[in-house]
C-alpha cells in the first residue's frame, strides 16, 4: 500500500502499482493484527472490510487468488475462514447497534422527503434490513466458497 503522498489522485503512478483491491486486502490485514484486536473501531473496520473484501471476491476467481494470497494464514481455507469470522463478528455488531441507531428519536430524518420520523423510521429499517441482507449474502458466498 502506497504510505507516501503520491500525487496519485485518479489513478496510481507509483513505480510499484498496487490495486485497489491489494489495498483493501491490505487495509483488513492491518486491522486484523494482533494488537488492533480489542479496539471498537478495529472491530468495525476489520468486519466492514472483510464484507467488502467478500463482495469483491464474490465469482470472482481472479479477485479471489489476489484477496487470499495477501491474506494471513496458512492454508486458503483458513484465510476464507476468517474473513467469515470476521463478518460474523461484523454481523453481530451491526445487529446490535442498527437497532439502537434507528430508533433514535432525537436523529433528523434521513430524506427532505421524510418530513415525520414515523415515515424516517421506516425508511431506515428499509435500509438497516438491505445492510443486512447483503452482509448475510457475502457471508453464504464465502461459507461456500470455503466449503469447496
Amino acid at each position: 500500500m502506497c504510505s507516501d503522498s503520491r500525487p496519485c489522485v485518479r489513478a496510481c503512478r507509483c513505480p510499484s502499482q498496487t490495486s485497489i483491491l491489494e489495498c483493501f486486502t491490505a487495509l483488513h490485514v492491518q486491522y486484523s493484527e494482533d494488537g488492533q484486536v480489542d479496539l471498537p473501531e478495529c472491530a468495525f473496520l476489520r468486519g466492514y472490510t472483510a464484507i467488502l473484501l467478500g463482495l469483491l471476491i464474490k465469482d470472482d476467481v481472479s479477485n479471489q487468488t489476489i484477496v487470499v494470497s495477501a491474506l494471513p494464514g496458512i492454508s486458503p481455507s483458513d484465510k476464507i475462514k476468517s474473513l467469515i469470522t470476521h463478518c460474523h463478528a461484523f454481523l453481530d455488531l451491526y445487529n446490535d447497534t442498527m437497532p439502537v441507531l434507528s430508533s433514535n428519536s432525537d436523529s433528523p430524518p434521513v430524506t427532505p422527503e421524510a418530513g415525520n420520523r414515523e415515515a424516517t423510521g421506516r425508511h431506515r429499517a428499509t435500509c438497516d434490513k438491505r445492510g443486512e441482507e447483503i452482509a448475510r449474502s457475502v457471508l453464504a458466498s464465502l461459507e461456500t466458497l470455503y466449503a469447496t
